[in-house]
Formats: C-alpha cells, sequence, structure tokens
C-alpha cells in the first residue's frame, strides 16, 4: 500500500495510542508526528474525555478519543467508532491460551460478585469492541505506554498481535540497573526479545558505567537493592501512624470529592447485579469503607501468616522461593498460568531433592495497608495450603533476602528480582514465566517439568551461573535501553525535569528506534 510522503520523507504510518491521555504523553505524539509522520487516529486513555487533550486534538482532522474508563465499566460505545465487526470461532480459539489470565483481570470487591459468565460475555464484548476499532481504522501500528495489562489494552493487544498481524511497541515500565534504563518491547510474552540480538552476536557489548556500580553493588557482601524497588516499599510504609487517622484521612479525601474514578476503583463490582448497571459499582462512600476493611484486612492476614511462620536454618539445604506481589502485569499476563504460585509450589514440591526443604517468603507489599493482594491472590486459605506441603514453610517476609539468596542452593520466583540477583551473585535460579532477564543463558528458564527436572539434575551436577555471560546479558539489556527514560511517575518526574521538551524528545526518539529495531530483527 502506498502512503503519503512526510516532508522528512518518512512515509505516513497511521497510529492508534493507548495511555497517551495526559499533556506530556500528548506532546510525545506530536514529536512522532512533526519527526516521523506518524498520524495518530485513535488515542485510547482515562482522560480521553477532558477538555485539555480535547483542544489538544483539533489539530489532528478526525482524531477520535476514547476514554478507557468508560470501556472498563462496559460502556461501548460505536457511535465514535463506526460499525461493529464481530469475531469469530477463529479468533477465540486463537487467543484460548490467554482467556483464562483475561477473565482473571476482571475484579470485584469480594472475589465472588463477578460471575464466569459475565467475565466470559465482558471479554467477547472487549473483543468485538477492539476488532472493530482495528478494523475500522486500520492502523499499521498501535503504541501503548506501558505493558498491555487492563482489559482495554490487552484486548486489542491480543488481537494485534496474535490475529491481525498489526505492529504492537510498548515502553517497559521495569526500570533496569537503578538508572532508570527503560526499553521498548513488542511482545509481553517474550519481553526479553529486544536484547538477544547483541546478546547472542559476536561483537564486543560495551558496559557503562552505571551498569558496571549497578553489578558490583548486588555482589558486594551486604548486597544492594536497586532504587525503584526501596522508593515503592517505603512508599507502602509512608501511612498515618493509627488506623483511626487513617479512617480520618479517606473520610475527608471522599467527603471533599477528592477520590477520582480510577482511584475509586469504579470498574470494580460490588455485587451481584448486571455489570452493566452503575449500581454494581462502589459509590464514594462504598469506597471509604471498601478501603477501612482492607486495611484491616491487610493487618489480619498478616497475623495469620506470621503465625504460620518457621525459622530459618540456613546450614540445611534449601530452596527459596521469594513471592511476587500479586495481582501485577509481569505475571498474571507475561507467566500466565505460572502465575499461580500454588501450581509452581507443586512443581518445585514434587521434584526437589528430597532432602531439601523450600522456604517461601512473601513479598512484603502483600500486607501494606493499600494492597490489593488480599482480595483474590492471598487469603488465610492459601497460605495454610502452602503450610501442608510437607517440605514447603514459610518464613517472615522482613527476612535479608540477600543472606537468603546466597546460602541457597537455588532460587526460584515468578519472574521475581530475586532470581536476577542470585545469577548476578553467582547462586543458581530458576526463572517460570515470561521477564527481561530470560534470555540469559546463566539463568535455568523453566516452562514445564521437564525443565525443571532437567535444572535440578544441572544443579546435582554442579551447575553454576557464569558472571561474564551475566555481565553480557546486562550490557546487552542497557545497550538496547534508553538511560534515565522518565517513565514510572510519569506526571511528576515530568513537571519536575528541567528540560522538559529534551525529554519528550528523547522519549519520541526511543519509540521510533525501538519499533525500527524490532522490525529488522
Amino acid at each position: 500500500m502506498n502512503r503519503i510522503k512526510h516532508a522528512s520523507g518518512k512515509r505516513l504510518k497511521k497510529v492508534i495510542y493507548h495511555g497517551f491521555s495526559d499533556k506530556n504523553r500528548c506532546s510525545i505524539v506530536d514529536r512522532l508526528h512533526e519527526r516521523y509522520n506518524w498520524v495518530p487516529v485513535l488515542m485510547l486513555g482515562l482522560d480521553g474525555e477532558s477538555k485539555q487533550i480535547k483542544n489538544w486534538s483539533n489539530k489532528f482532522n478526525d482524531l477520535v478519543l476514547l476514554d478507557t474508563m468508560k470501556l472498563r465499566t462496559a460502556d461501548f460505545d460505536y457511535s465514535y467508532i463506526g460499525e461493529s465487526t464481530p469475531i469469530d470461532r477463529e479468533v477465540l480459539d486463537k487467543l484460548s491460551r490467554y482467556e483464562s489470565s483475561y477473565l482473571d483481570n476482571l475484579d470485584d470487591v469480594t472475589g465472588w460478585a463477578f460471575s464466569f459468565t459475565e467475565r466470559r460475555s465482558f471479554y467477547r464484548d472487549m473483543l468485538k469492541y477492539m476488532n472493530s476499532i482495528l478494523h475500522n481504522f486500520q492502523p499499521d501500528l498501535v503504541v501503548f505506554s506501558t505493558w498491555p495489562h487492563t482489559n482495554s489494552c490487552l484486548a486489542m493487544y491480543y488481537l494485534c498481535k496474535h490475529c491481525l498481524n498489526i505492529d504492537v511497541i510498548f515502553l517497559d515500565a521495569m526500570p533496569l540497573f537503578g538508572g532508570g534504563y527503560h526499553f521498548v518491547g513488542d511482545s509481553i510474552e517474550d519481553l526479553h526479545i529486544p536484547f538477544m540480538s547483541t546478546y547472542e552476536s559476536i561483537r564486543d557489548v560495551p558496559m557503562d558505567n552505571e551498569v558496571s556500580g549497578y553489578l558490583e553493588g548486588l555482589r558486594s557482601i551486604e548486597g544492594e537493592t536497586t532504587g525503584h524497588v526501596m522508593d515503592d516499599y517505603m512508599e507502602s510504609k509512608r501511612v498515618p501512624l493509627s488506623l483511626v487517622k487513617k479512617m480520618f484521612v479517606l473520610f475527608f479525601k471522599v467527603l471533599g470529592n477528592q477520590v477520582t474514578e480510577h482511584e475509586k476503583l469504579v470498574h470494580w463490582k460490588k455485587n451481584q447485579r448486571s455489570f452493566h448497571l452503575k449500581s454494581s459499582r462502589l459509590g464514594n462512600f462504598e469506597y471509604l469503607f471498601f478501603k477501612i476493611n482492607l486495611i484491616i484486612k491487610n493487618k489480619f492476614l498478616y497475623r495469620s501468616y506470621k503465625s504460620l511462620c518457621s525459622e530459618v536454618d540456613l546450614n540445611r539445604k534449601y530452596i527459596y522461593f521469594a513471592a511476587n506481589y500479586q495481582p501485577e502485569a509481569s505475571t498474571l499476563h507475561s507467566s500466565r498460568s505460572h502465575e499461580d504460585i500454588i501450581l509452581v509450589l507443586d512443581m518445585l514440591s514434587k521434584y526437589a531433592p528430597t532432602d531439601w526443604v523450600i522456604y517461601y517468603k512473601e513479598h512484603p507489599y502483600t500486607f501494606s495497608h493499600n494492597s490489593l493482594s488480599t482480595l483474590s491472590k492471598r487469603s488465610k486459605a492459601i497460605y495454610k495450603k502452602i503450610s501442608q506441603y510437607s517440605n514447603v514453610q514459610l518464613i517472615l517476609p522482613e527476612g535479608n533476602a540477600f543472606q537468603l539468596i546466597d546460602k541457597s542452593q537455588v532460587v526460584a520466583s515468578i519472574a521475581g528480582t530475586s532470581t536476577w540477583q542470585a545469577a548476578v551473585r553467582g547462586i543458581p535460579s530458576m526463572c517460570f514465566g515470561s521477564v527481561w532477564y530470560k534470555g540469559c543463558k546463566s539463568i535455568l528458564s523453566i516452562d514445564n517439568i521437564e525443565d525443571l527436572q532437567a535444572a535440578f539434575r544441572d544443579i546435582a551436577n554442579g551447575y553454576m551461573p557464569d558472571s561474564a555471560d551475566v555481565d553480557r546479558y546486562a550490557a546487552s539489556a542497557a545497550f538496547a535501553s534508553k538511560k534515565g527514560m522518565i517513565h514510572e511517575r510519569f506526571e511528576k518526574h515530568m513537571n519536575l525535569s528541567s528540560n522538559k521538551i529534551q525529554e519528550i524528545d528523547r522519549i519520541a526518539v526511543a519509540i521510533y528506534e525501538g519499533n525500527e529495531n524490532l522490525n529488522q530483527n
């Protein structure tokens, strides 16, 4: 198909953007249009109906804006996008391997209000709506501001990637190496792909001082946790000193109507009425009581977990299993069925050497006041089930992670940071699921039981990670990424930037070059 050429000589590319709904991200869209002739034809975001974005959109003829929060509450308005295009059995069959993860991503405040039939109906309605968008707008490319992980962007991603052969790219959300390195990817199922051409090549890969210092810090005796991990954990601890004070803070925030629809979890079901009805979703004061109950629930679940914990015996042979915070995109969608900790523990418990124990350490954020994990992913029943394995012991989440890594026979996680940390520190490690470091040959990637059995055989025969290989992989990942790119807490950090225009330009160039590089591989 012939495309109109831009003054720069670049052919016109019709682009759909998802998550580019704030002022600064709209400026990124501007740069991509001005420099590379990427013409936005549709934009989806939480602020899709705001006056600010509507005024900005006037510069593009026929640009359509959609509010993803409306879509997440089953408000599918075809007047914006044109005639509907149904999905068929072939589409559903192609996406069947992803369906259970998608259905699991549809939330309710009780865990019992959103029936299977209703979830499946919502999933298919969303697929039909996104299928209609893609057929009516005929984009050359879909750009996501972060990992596709919500029910609107996932449906569009699945259709583009696995059914319609439409190019997709996204900015990876994980800041690598403690220096804010971010890369552009095109597959949440294979996050490591952008690094592989460099990593597997025969050329030398230079390592910059930032990455070298990061690796040196990880290999130090006491170990160093990357900045964003500590920031997230400390943020979870910055709460009012008493439960009563927490209640007052929440009360006045609700009373002053300072809670956004996104914060209020308006897309979460509260009862068994139809999801299409507004009465099935949380109101302001219902949100308040939900949050108060969540604080109490998380506090008591921690007590229950703690009561099941054992003392760590570092002289035993053990597998250190560091649990992820869930629900999160890095496990639910990238790891698919391996996001189920029971499934993974079943495998480890069955095939681990008989004289080994598995130390299960819960992610500390699971019990924080704001954690949603305890609604569906963690419970007294789950912890009781874990404690009943004959060779699994629960341990306190506050334990020294680096000491546990160093004394272990192997570290295992579901796409967790501890697996990478272990490999850097020279300890065998296993990865279940997709994560940025999965392509590293010095990390044991587990996709099935055969992989796990082979990994235990290798460890019994003295397998150890190769530090030179780990370094090469780190250098390759950094080479394929942009250092210091603003991504996490985007609006806050962008507004604090001393040169916002330069930052916007850097991100636009990274998106364009990332797309070009992925198309060459």
